[in-house]
Order: structure tokens, then C-alpha cells, then sequence
């Protein structure tokens, strides 16, 4: 069956064909086929478009590439292959139907187009023996009007086409454009001289013929874009210049010689006199030519001209402008160069310079450079390099704002886009600077912001001018190209700012956190040496019942500091990563405060010195917090004040306002430098390091209370501090209102705890099952409950404890969570699954929040962290005293 045919549109590939990019040009072949071409000229026009086409399948690497050409033929539009090279230059004068072709699609796009798998769409393609794979053909003009194409063609799916083919086809048309009418011209030629021969009476006319063709001939030069002068004799005398040639000049050069019309040309003249007198075409691509204050580029060729007899007398020269493409380079070439001295390690301000010397270099036409640097709120603008504007325009400008109205720079860093101002004068952003710039003869000026690649500010690149003018496209790209090369540089510096700070900052860190580690090594290490001291100590049997009772309460002591020391580190790492959470209870603010104040007498009369509770405001008596944290906060901040003030007192003061907490602890102690309030919230630190040789302590406490006081809606800062007289710390806090039914259950729960806290046998008679398999901890949990009135059995892994629990009768459990075979959980799923409904209390020395929630969500009645105290035993056991727990 016959392939599907494909419309137009599908084997059109110009969108992938700007996405494949472009090879890197391959200039010296390309300049080995300009000058080919250019001996070619001197032969014939035919020739010339033959080379043409061969060139064009040399730089390409194409299988085929031909000149197709619209004309009529027997009363049918066709294209006529006048030149193919390659695989097809068998088929050279073939035709194709005009309205059937790539070419004719080319003419009616009017652009340049790649067509692929050709054949899918001309069905006449598969006749030529050959395979498609892809099509590059680009349109030629003659008076403005697509006359016909140059067009190369694979014939191998290794080969595909891409930017830079398109960019050599787009050279070699201009050409064709020129050298199409010669050829035509010729053709007609031939026809005239063979008139000529075979009619003298036709002799006249043909002549007429021959002098309206040169004409013709004349008039395509007119109007091609490139320039063209032909130059007679010896002298190079100006025998015709075209109008592009006449634009670039400024002025007709026609009967003038080249060293009069151009007396700073020495290299050219010599470049004409070795072709006038070797008879060898010459090609040059990029060269530099002055033309007024501007350097422009251009690619020339020059062919001898011969006369009748062969003899050359005269050289045609043929030049087209490439300053843009030329520039284009030289500014990706500035922007390597630039950042390579960036690389190796320039100082920024030196790479600036550099930079600006560069563009003013590349672009001439007496431009003046300057690059700007914004400050990081992106506010205002400083010198950063302009070494050719004067040193006092440079200060003057130097901290202009970023705003509307503020010069090219200003404003354009405002905008964030490019600003062009072609008559400072005139122009009402520069209306505050006018006086400034006329006292320094600068006549415009446009700016481009420098920008981060996220769009935050860094400066702007502006180019000034001591004359009136507006920039081209090109120098416009080369300011941006400069602009983005900035940017690359300032924003790698800021990063490498950045990470050094941050390796600061690190280090700093780790220095403190180092300095923090030998410090709690002190700090553990004294209660436990104090503890295992007078532990060994009462191992003596000749102490009296005094040293005794002491000796046990230096223990305790120690033991305390020692859990409250845990808690700490536990609490600021469960902040530090985002673990601590807020629990929401109803219970009695001023009982809470009163029992915090009779504590912090105590301490405060063990200093001799006072303590005082004050209320600002009236509080309500139930509130809905975290009451554990509150009272956490308050004995960090208090008993701080405390530890730091030896005569004098310490107050509390107390106000609530819009379910708002404030705490207030002024103290008259020791007080604060402003160097040691820097550091005070900063974890691991602490405000004077030789405050933890006089008074102990880890710098945790009050970064502690800060992290507390934002996660429960409030913050916690210094007020006020003046060495040797005392400081002012406040803390706000969010609380919410509790409702009456809770207030009086919360009461009811409070009184029950109170009477159970009291001396005696609270526990009495209540038959509690001990699962714990460490021994030490087995002889204590017996001896506490004992002495609380409790019978205690003890099971001393989890299976002995399952199977105790299930033959005896007890009116509550305690089973220890870590423990070999058989762990806590394990314990309470067995028990639950059989029926067991008796109170089960969980006991583990992990203290953290989702502990407990997993151990009531296994089943447990109740959680007791390690070390459990007689009044957490009374609380936890109370109910099932009384009977109300299942």
C-alpha cells in the first residue's frame, strides 16, 4: 500500500531547528570558499553560481545544494535548477512545478525553512533515486522581491542541519543576489553577440540591448544591501559606488581616489595594489575599518576587473557589514575573560575595571563606562568602577537613591529594565542632575540593571556619551552582556560572603558547643560525685543519725539538680527540633503562683535577700495553659534573678490583659553588659563564661524560656539591664479561659491530691504488682509502697508478671516498658487481649510526650517517668485506693 501523504505543515522543521543551537563555525574553510568564489567572479557569473553551489555543500557537509530560480517556461510558473552540486548535478536546468515545491513554499513564506522526509509530501521526490532526509533552503531577493532559493540537502540520516548551516546559506544568498542578475545578464549577452553575427542590421538594437542590460546591471548594486565600488587604474580611482556604499562613507567618493577619500586607509591600498597587480582575488572576513568615531566590521572580497583584452584594469570590491555579529562575539569573549580574573581570585573592584575598559574598548564611539553597586536592601546605589568618568562625578553620584526620576541608573534600577536617555538635558529623569553633568560635558546615557538571577538588585552598567545619540541594537546587547557578567560575579562573590560566614558561624558554633560539653561534663560529673561521695560515705556504721539524715539530703539534693539538668537538655532538643508540644490543662493560676512563691522565698531567704509577689492586674482564677511550662519559665527567670543578685530583692510582678500573661522580674542584681546580651539567648552560651566557674550552670535556661514563651504565643526578652544595678526580663504568654464545670472538677482533683500527699499509709492494704527486672529498682518500689501501706508482689520479667497477674488478685499494676523477653507493651497486649481490666501503670525513664501517648494508646491506665517520687506514686495509685479506676 502507498505511504500516507503528509500536509505541508508536518515536515516543516524550523522549531526544532533553533532548538538544535549551532556548531561552533568553522572559519577557515569558510574563508578557503570566499576566495574560491572570488576567483570564480572574475571568470563568469555561471561559474560563480556554480561555485556557489559547490562551496555550499563543502561548509555544509550536505550531499547536494543547488540555485533554484523562479521563471516562466512554456506558459508554466517553474523553478529551474541553474547550478546543483553534489549527488544531484546530474539534474542541473531541471525543473519544478512553482506551485508544488519546497522552493515555491519558501517564495510564499518568504523566510528561510527545513523540510524534512521530503518525500512524504512530494510524491515526485522518490523519482530522483535519492533519500531526504532533510532540506535547508533559504530565499534570495532581487529590488526586495524573493526571486529564488539556495538550498542544501542530506541525503543520509546522519546528516541534519543546524543554526550554523542556516547562518553560511544566509551568506551565500546575499552573494547569489548579486551575481543572479550578472549571470542573467551574461545569458543575455550571448544572445546579443549572436544577433550580433547573424544580422548586422540588428546592431544598433542589440547594442541599445547591451547598454540597458549593464544598466540593469548598474541598478541590482543599487539596491543590494551589500556594498559595492568598483575602483579603475593603478591609483584605485573611484569609478562607481553603490548607495550602501555611499551610507557607510557619508559622502559620494565617485572620481576620488582611496587615499583621498580615505587617507588613514595604508592597509587597504596595499591590499588593492596586490590584486590589481597579481590578477588573484582576495577575501577578509571581520576587518576593522574606522568610519568617523565608530570601528565598524565588515567582510570584503576583491576581484580584479579585466577589459577586453584580458588586462586588468580595475578592481571590484564587494563588503558586507557584520559589526553586530562581530561585537555579539567579543562580548561573550569579554564576559569569559571577565570572569576568569574573577576565578582567579582578582579583587572584585579590580574585575570591574576591567569589565569597563572592555566595553568601552569593544564598543568605541568615545563611549564612557560606569558600573554601579546597590546596597543589599537594594536602596541606593555606589560607585563600583568607572575609571575614565571623573573622580568627582563618580563622588557625586555615589549613594544616589533607587527611584523614579534618578538618572538612567536609578531609574533603571527602579524599573529593573534597561533606560535610555539620548539628551540628559532635556530629559526630565535627569532634571535633578543637569548642572552635574554639564559641568562634565556628558551628553547622554543609558543603564542596564544588574540583576540576581532570582531578579534581586545588584547594580547597573551605564554608558555615557559626551554627544547627543542613541544606541544601537548591538551596543545596547553588548551593556546587557556586561550587565549579566556583573551579576555573574557579585552573586558568586555574595555566595562565597555567604558560605564563608557561614563556616564562621559554624565554627563559632562548634566552639561554643565544645566549650557547652565540658561545661556539663562539670555539671553532671559534681552531683554524681557528690552523690557517690556520701553514698560511700554512709557505708560506715559509726555515723550518728544527724550525719546521717544529712548526708541523705545532700543526696537528694544532688539527685534533684541532676534530673532537673536532663530535663533541660531534653526540653531544648526537643525544641531545637520541632518536638516540643504545648498541652492545653484547666487549673488555678493564683494557686499555682503561690505555690512558686513560697518556693522562691525559701531560696530568696537562703540568699538574705527578699522576695516579692505583685499582681498589676486582676487575674483570672482558672486559666486553660501548660501549667508544667509555666512553671518552668518562671523558675528559670526567677531563680536566675536570684542566683544573680546578692543584696537587694527580687519581684515578681504579675498582669493579664486580653488573655495575655505577662511576667515582669525585676531583680537589683549584678546586671548585664550590652557585649553579654548579645549572647544571652544563644544556645550553649552564657552571658559571662565566668559565670559558670562562680555560680554553675549551663546557658540553657533562659534560651530555654524564650523557645517555651513562642510556642505558647508570647516571647520573652530583656527590658532593660545596667551593670551593678540590676536587670528587667519580661515574659508574655497566651493563655486561654477555662470553663466553670472543669474549674470545679479541677478543684475536687486538687483537694483529693493534697489529702493524699499528706503523712501516713495512703496507700493502705492496696495490693500492687511490681513488673520490673532490674533488682535495685525491685527493692525500692517495695520499700516506697511498703512504707505508703501497700502489699507488694514483684514479678521480675514480663512473662512471670502475665502469669502473676492472671492467678492473683491485685488492685493495681506497675510494669516497667524496657525489659528483656518480653517487654511492657508485649505485657499489657497479652493482658488486655485475656480480659484483664485492672489499672495498669506504665514505668519508663523516657520522658517524652509521645512516650505517654503510645503507652495510654497500648492500654496503660497511667505513665510514671524514672525516677518515680512518693507523691507521683500517691497520685497515680490514689484512685484505685478509693476504687474508681477499672
Amino acid at each position: 500500500m502507498p505511504s500516507e501523504t503528509w500536509p505541508l505543515e508536518r515536515i516543516i522543521l524550523n522549531a526544532e531547528l533553533h532548538k538544535r543551537g549551532s556548531r561552533v563555525p568553522n572559519f577557515e574553510i569558510e574563508n578557503s570558499a570566499l576566495l574560491a568564489l572570488a576567483q570564480k567572479l572574475g571568470e563568469s557569473p555561471k561559474a560563480a553560481l556554480q561555485e556557489l553551489t559547490h562551496q555550499a555543500v563543502r561548509v555544509c557537509g550536505a550531499g547536494s545544494a543547488g540555485i533554484s530560480i523562479a521563471e516562466t517556461h512554456e506558459g508554466q510558473d517553474v523553478f529551474r535548477w541553474h547550478a546543483v552540486a553534489g549527488q544531484l548535478s546530474a539534474h542541473v536546468n531541471g525543473t519544478l512545478p512553482r506551485h508544488f515545491s519546497p522552493c515555491g513554499a519558501v517564495l510564499d513564506r518568504d523566510e528561510p525553512i527545513l523540510m524534512g522526509a521530503l518525500s512524504r509530501h512530494y510524491d515526485y521526490v522518490a523519482q530522483l533515486g535519492l533519500e531526504f532526509p532533510e532540506v535547508l533552503l533559504v530565499p534570495f531577493y532581487h529590488d526586495g522581491v524573493a526571486i529564488g532559493t539556495i538550498w542544501a540537502a542530506s541525503h543520509s540520516p546522519e546528516k541534519s542541519f543546524d543554526l550554523e548551516d542556516l547562518r553560511v546559506l544566509k551568506s551565500l544568498a546575499q552573494f547569489t543576489s548579486g551575481i543572479t542578475q550578472s549571470y542573467f545578464d551574461a545569458i543575455h549577452l550571448e544572445k546579443s553577440e549572436s544577433l550580433l553575427k547573424q544580422a548586422d542590421s540588428s546592431l544598433v538594437k542589440a547594442l541599445n540591448q547591451v547598454q540597458q542590460e549593464r544598466e540593469n546591471y548598474r541598478r541590482l548594486f543599487e539596491n543590494t544591501a551589500e556594498f559595492v565600488c568598483v575602483l579603475a587604474g593603478s591609483k584605485h580611482r573611484f569609478e562607481y559606488v553603490n548607495e550602501a556604499h555611499k551610507a557607510i562613507l557619508g559622502f559620494d567618493a565617485t572620481g576620488m581616489t582611496v587615499a583621498e577619500a580615505q587617507p588613514e586607509a595604508d592597509g587597504l591600498i596595499g591590499i588593492l595594489n596586490g590584486v590589481f597587480q597579481t590578477g588573484k582575488p582576495a577575501a577578509f572576513r571581520e576587518a576593522a575599518v574606522k568610519v568617523g568615531e565608530r570601528t565598524r566590521y565588515f567582510n570584503f572580497i576583491y576581484t580584479p576587473r579585466r577589459d577586453h583584452s584580458q588586462k586588468i584594469d580595475g578592481v571590484m570590491v564587494m563588503g558586507s557589514e557584520v559589526t553586530d555579529q562581530v561585537l555579539t562575539k567579543q562580548g561573550f569573549q569579554l564576559q569569559r575573560d571577565a570572569l576568569e580574573l574573577a576565578l582567579n581570585g582578582s579583587a572584585m573592584t579590580d574585575v570591574f575595571s576591567v569589565l569597563v575598559r572592555m566595553v568601552e574598548d569593544q564598543v568605541g564611539n568615545g563611549l564612557i563606562a560606569s558600573l554601579m553597586l546597590a546596597d543589599r536592601d537594594g536602596k541606593r546605589l555606589y560607585h563600583g568602577a568607572a575609571p575614565n568618568l571623573p573622580t568627582a562625578y563618580n563622588e557625586a553620584i555615589s549613594g544616589v537613591p533607587v527611584g523614579e526620576g534618578v538618572g538612567s541608573c536609578g531609574t533603571a534600577a527602579h524599573r529593573k529594565e534597561p533606560v535610555i536617555v539620548s539628551d540628559i538635558m532635556t530629559d526630565p529623569l535627569w532634571a535633578p542632575y543637569t548642572e552635574l553633568t554639564s559641568q562634565f560635558g556628558l551628553a547622554s546615557c543609558w543603564s542596564t540593571p544588574i540583576l540576581s538571577p532570582h531578579g534581586d538588585l545588584l547594580g547597573t552598567f551605564a554608558c555615557y556619551s559626551k554627544r547627543k545619540c542613541v544606541p544601537s541594537q548591538t551596543e545596547l546587547e553588548v551593556a546587557h552582556v556586561a550587565a549579566r557578567t556583573a551579576a555573574l560575579i557579585i552573586d558568586r562573590k555574595r555566595s562565597e560572603d555567604s558560605v564563608l560566614a557561614a563556616k564562621n558561624e559554624a565554627e563559632s558554633a562548634s566552639a561554643s558547643k565544645s566549650a557547652f560539653l565540658a561545661n556539663m561534663s562539670h555539671e553532671i560529673r559534681s552531683p554524681l560525685g557528690a552523690i557517690m561521695g556520701f553514698a560511700d560515705l554512709l557505708k560506715s556504721p559509726s555515723l550518728s543519725r544527724d550525719d546521717q539524715q544529712h548526708f541523705v539530703s545532700v543526696i537528694d539534693r544532688n539527685a534533684n539538680h541532676l534530673l532537673r539538668l536532663i530535663d533541660d537538655i531534653l526540653d531544648l532538643s526537643k525544641v531545637e527540633a520541632g518536638k516540643m508540644e504545648i498541652e492545653s490543662i484547666e487549673f488555678s493560676l493564683p494557686s499555682l503562683m503561690t505555690d512558686f512563691s513560697s518556693l522562691m522565698n525559701l531560696k530568696a531567704r537562703e540568699k538574705g535577700i527578699l522576695f516579692e509577689l505583685k499582681y498589676l492586674t486582676p487575674i483570672p482564677k482558672m486559666v486553660n495553659s501548660d501549667p508544667t511550662r509555666i512553671r518552668q519559665i518562671l523558675n528559670n527567670v526567677v531563680g536566675n534573678a536570684i542566683k544573680f543578685t546578692d543584696r537587694g530583692r527580687v519581684q515578681l510582678l504579675v498582669s493579664h490583659q486580653d488573655h495575655q500573661l505577662e511576667f515582669k522580674v525585676v531583680d537589683t542584681g549584678r546586671g548585664i553588659t550590652p557585649g553579654q546580651a548579645s549572647r544571652l539567648f544563644k544556645p550553649f552560651q552564657q552571658a559571662d563564661v565566668s559565670t559558670t566557674r562562680q555560680f554553675g550552670g549551663t546557658g540553657l535556661g533562659l534560651v530555654l524560656t524564650r523557645r517555651l514563651a513562642h510556642l505558647m504565643g508570647g516571647d520573652f526578652q530583656l527590658e532593660r539591664s545596667v551593670p551593678l544595678q540590676g536587670s528587667v526580663f519580661v515574659a508574655t504568654l497566651q493563655v486561654a479561659p477555662a470553663s466553670v464545670a472543669s474549674t470545679a472538677r479541677f478543684e475536687s482533683a486538687h483537694s483529693l491530691s493534697a489529702m493524699l500527699s499528706q503523712p501516713g499509709e495512703p496507700l493502705k492494704d492496696l495490693r500492687v504488682l511490681v513488673i520490673e527486672d532490674s533488682e535495685d529498682n525491685q527493692v525500692l518500689f517495695r520499700l516506697v509502697l511498703n512504707k505508703l501501706g501497700a502489699k507488694v508482689e514483684i514479678g521480675t520479667d514480663g512473662y512471670e508478671g502475665v502469669n502473676m497477674a492472671l492467678t492473683a488478685d491485685y488492685d493495681a499494676i506497675l510494669c516497667d516498658i524496657q525489659m528483656p523477653r518480653m517487654d511492657g507493651y508485649a505485657v499489657i497486649r497479652e493482658l488486655r487481649e485475656r480480659g484483664y481490666a485492672k489499672p495498669i501503670f506504665a514505668l519508663t525513664a523516657h520522658a517524652m510526650k509521645e512516650e505517654r501517648d503510645r503507652a495510654v494508646e497500648a492500654g496503660f491506665t497511667g505513665f510514671l517517668t524514672k525516677p518515680v517520687n512518693r507523691d507521683s506514686l500517691v497520685g497515680a495509685l490514689s484512685d484505685c485506693v478509693r476504687g474508681e479506676v477499672n
